[in-house]
């Protein structure tokens, strides 16, 4: 992997090397396998459709997540050890009387700047708005190389 980059900025690459890995063997799946594509659009397709109420199997395409977006809460189960106090549409949320104030606020600017010195390098692109960040090409051919 890149040089220069910190245990934190590698971890996040990981998470969104692996989201997007995970949607692209989906695709693949449904190329090889013309009968599961075929029983996820009669799922896709039903007027009761709900992404959030879809088979396992077909959680990853119902979140169309193309790009292999990836939340900060990611990075703080991932990389802090942190555990959601509750979930809701993807959506993860920590507890910060459990974690402490002061920590949770540390880790969250730690978040913040890595994602602001990778998106420097053009690693990723960021949505700070919003929460969550993605590899840019560059960093996917980086994710891509063989780790030396």
């Amino acid at each position: 992997m890149g040089r220069g980059l910190s245990e934190l900025q590698k971890t996040m690459l990981e998470l969104a090397w692996n989201k997007y890995q995970e949607h692209r063997r989906m695709r693949e799946e449904f190329k090889n396998n013309p009968k599961l594509l075929e029983e996820w659009h009669s799922i896709y397709t039903d007027m009761n459709y709900n992404p959030y109420n879809v088979p396992e199997k077909f959680k990853i395409v119902a979140k169309d997540n193309w790009l292999g977006f990836i939340g900060i809460e990611d990075v703080f189960i991932k990389y802090y050890g942190w555990t959601p106090k509750h979930e809701a549409h993807d959506r993860k949320y920590f507890s910060k009387v459990e974690i402490g104030n002061k920590m949770y606020m540390a880790a969250y600017i730690a978040v913040r700047k890595s994602l602001d010195r990778l998106g420097q390098r053009g690693l990723i692109d960021v949505n700070h708005s919003r929460g969550y960040y993605y590899l840019t090409s560059e960093g996917k051919q980086l994710m891509a190389k063989p780790a030396k």
